[in-house]
């Protein structure tokens, strides 16, 4: 199952191709994920320092955990 990603704040763009690239190694690290889901969203405006954007990753795996990060 592909991964499911959500934009926000910001428009789609060839980062998908990398997210979904570098989501397909998950399977080198455990070859039962049920689903995975990431968000990408833009810090807020009035920050000054480190990324401009924030990345989450839920990754489900059995019997029925998750991982996030």
């Amino acid at each position: 199952m592909p991964p499911e990603i959500t934009f926000r704040g910001l428009e789609k763009s060839d980062d998908e191709t990398h997210i979904l690239k570098k989501a397909g190694k998950l399977d080198d690290i455990h070859h039962g994920i049920i689903s995975c889901r990431e968000t990408v969203e833009r810090a807020q405006e009035h920050q000054r320092s480190g990324s401009p954007y924030r990345a989450r990753v839920i990754v489900r795996i059995p019997p029925n955990k998750e991982l996030i990060g």
